[in-house]
């Protein structure tokens, strides 16, 4: 493989994805969701793509494993939200790709604070290609790689939220249960990172009654800290099993208990915890004197 050729032919699909997406913007187009965007947008400028590399794209698939992730670690430098399916295909179909990618979830810029002023331009570089290795993490969707980005997540600094906003991504998938129950039993992780495996397991989808029951136990840790419970309620309404109403409903309880006694209060995460409960069925007029604060 021509490892400069290839290069230039995935710079032309990112100029491309580039432009959607700025034509998406121009046009009024919001773009909530940034990487799963570029995925969707990426999608539709792949026909063409490849069947303009058509012979690019069959040296990229057949090449030797050295030459493919030499390859794929210099893509990082053009790399804008998404990778072409037949790159991706390509990969997971490696069986070298599991210990490679998980010598490059070994970065040490992941265990700095990226938001220091004192960062060198080469550590700067290293975040980029940090986000690509969690990227292709997410990617690959093996066991042996989500277990290298679980222990990456457990190492990240708190304060790096870009890294830890795109584990979040790449764990978000039905394959990465397993992994993700480990984090939501595993204590030493602090009340920031427990939430983070909350939403991970709520962006699987994927519910049963011992994840309901590890779910619970990790909302019920949140709110020991005042600043976490409403973030822990608003997961487990994320989650969606209407069984949690009976915890909500006490935490409103409590929390009405508390304002009567401090009138200054304020009421606004009451009302929140009153919404999620009435959108999960839940009965709130016992708490609001009677009045159905929801209806329309």
């Amino acid at each position: 493989m021509n490892k400069s050729t290839a290069i230039e032919a995935l710079k032309k699909y990112t100029e491309r994805l580039v432009a959607l997406s700025e034509e998406k913007i121009t046009a009024g187009e919001q773009i909530y969701d940034t990487m799963g965007d570029m995925e969707s947008y990426g999608e539709q400028v792949e026909g063409p793509w490849e069947e303009e590399y058509a012979n690019v794209v069959a040296d990229i698939e057949e090449a030797p494993d050295e030459e493919f992730f030499e390859f794929l670690k210099e893509a990082s430098k053009a790399f804008y939200g998404a990778l072409p399916c037949c790159i991706i295909g390509s990969l997971r179909k490696r069986e070298a790709a599991d210990a490679i990618i998980a010598e490059w979830l070994k970065n040490p810029i992941l265990q700095k604070d990226i938001n220091s002023s004192t960062l060198t331009h080469e550590e700067v570089e290293a975040t980029d290609d940090a986000s690509f290795a969690i990227f292709i993490a997410g990617k690959k969707q093996s066991e042996k790689v989500f277990e290298a980005l679980a222990e990456t997540f457990k190492n990240c600094l708190t304060t790096n939220e870009m890294f830890l906003e795109s584990i979040i991504t790449a764990m978000s998938s039905e394959a990465a249960v397993p992994q993700i129950m480990a984090l939501l039993k595993d204590d030493d992780l602090n009340f920031s990172k427990k939430a983070d495996a909350m939403q991970m397991m709520c962006n699987t989808g994927v519910k049963n009654d011992e994840i309901y029951r590890e779910m619970k136990r990790n909302f019920k840790l949140l709110c020991k800290d005042p600043s976490k419970e409403i973030v822990g309620a608003m997961l487990m309404f994320d989650y969606g099993d209407t069984r949690i109403v009976t915890a909500l409903r006490k935490l409103v309880m409590d929390k009405i208990e508390a304002g009567s006694e401090n009138p200054k209060e304020d009421n606004t995460n009451i009302y929140i915890l009153l919404s999620m409960i009435n959108k999960l069925g839940g009965n709130t007029k016992d708490m609001t004197g009677g009045k159905n604060l929801f209806e329309t």
